[in-house]
């Protein structure tokens, strides 16, 4: 199950992030063997108005799993 593991206000902008913490904990713990960061501006909810949906993905043995979720409200 996704909750909202925390959000951050820049320039009163609000991103939000959707991770599980205890799996982001266990993930980290067995030293996965890549990290792969993927961005995408064209799916993005219309409301709340985001601007670029940001996605972490773990790669532990072979297998590639997305993690963690951003979506902003400004571009990086």
């Amino acid at each position: 199950v996704l909750g909202v593991f925390g959000c951050w206000v820049i320039s009163g902008k609000t991103s939000i992030i959707f991770a599980c913490h205890a799996l982001v904990y266990l993930i980290l713990r067995v030293n996965p063997d890549n990290m792969y960061i993927d961005s995408s501006f064209k799916v993005v909810p219309k409301k709340p108005r985001m601007t670029q949906l940001f996605i972490v993905y773990f790669e532990i043995d072979n297998y590639v799993s997305c993690i963690i979720f951003l979506l902003l409200l400004t571009y990086y």
